[in-house]
């Protein structure tokens, strides 16, 4: 079961997730859509890769998400560590510095913009909308990671994306 999820729900990158001076090592892995758009936004490997967290947003998924069309791609993010420790270990840290910290803030996830600025990249927090949309995308993926800490990222080419009301940051 393992080697077929990994076939069928690859890494596409491992890096750190960047908000309010916190880093965390994440991996973000593929589920769904154009694989060509999450790999043309995402940071290159070199010389260190990082996804920083600029703003936040209060749409849900629900809201923001329209599959019909091409340039999008949707990613779990969880947390990465060389040992089951360290995994543990940033998977309170992510909960800690990113999710209580979104959620203190009356905010449903945040955006993350590409170097190429073509794309932009949406993490959602774990949630009813977040997960009305990415069971049916993988319901073999969603039943691996359900019980685990986990994040939604939809990654989108900016024509793509619907306007989204963002309150500015402070």
């Amino acid at each position: 079961m393992a080697g077929r999820n990994i076939e069928k729900f690859p890494i596409v990158w491992i890096g750190d997730l960047v908000i309010k001076n916190v880093r965390i090592k994440v991996k973000l892995t593929y589920v769904s859509g154009d694989l060509k758009t999450a790999i043309n936004a995402l940071p290159k490997l070199f010389p260190y890769s990082s996804i920083v967290l600029t703003m936040r947003m209060k749409s849900t998924m629900s809201e923001d998400f329209n599959f019909e069309k091409s340039g999008k791609c949707v990613l779990t993010v969880q947390p990465y560590g060389d040992t089951d420790e360290e995994t543990e270990q940033r998977a309170a840290a992510l909960y800690h510095e990113v999710v209580l910290y979104l959620r203190r803030k009356g905010s449903t996830g945040a955006i993350a913009f590409s170097k190429d600025p073509k794309y932009r990249m949406h993490l959602y927090l774990k949630s009813k909308s977040s997960s009305s949309i990415l069971a049916p995308l993988a319901p073999d993926w969603f039943h691996v990671i359900c019980d685990r800490m986990y994040l939604v990222m939809l990654v989108s080419e900016i024509a793509d994306l619907r306007s989204i009301r963002i309150p500015p940051t402070e």
